[in-house]
């Protein structure tokens, strides 16, 4: 089974909104963040369109905020978040 995944809005602590990857674990709970901001970049027309569509779509749900999440290191790909079972989990 393949990880799910799709694009939300993230509220940063600057007051600057973004668009970020996240990852969910098999209960659907967010289980980590793409630590940037995601960019526009596709392999043609028509994927670029989709993935627009993706992130459009993102504004459908509520936005994250940025202080909901822990990071050990400014270079990790990835944003961890708490678990109350587990000290942090890790996409």
């Amino acid at each position: 089974m393949s990880q799910q995944w799709n694009y939300r809005l993230l509220e940063g602590q600057d007051g600057y909104v973004s668009i970020r990857e996240v990852f969910y674990d098999s209960n659907d709970n967010i289980e980590s963040v793409g630590a940037e901001p995601v960019m526009v970049i596709a392999n043609d027309e028509e994927e670029l369109l989709t993935n627009l569509a993706l992130m459009m779509d993102s504004m459908k749900e509520p936005a994250i905020k940025e202080g909901d999440f822990t990071s050990d290191s400014e270079d990790l790909d990835f944003i961890f978040i708490p678990d109350e079972n587990e000290s942090q989990k890790y996409h």
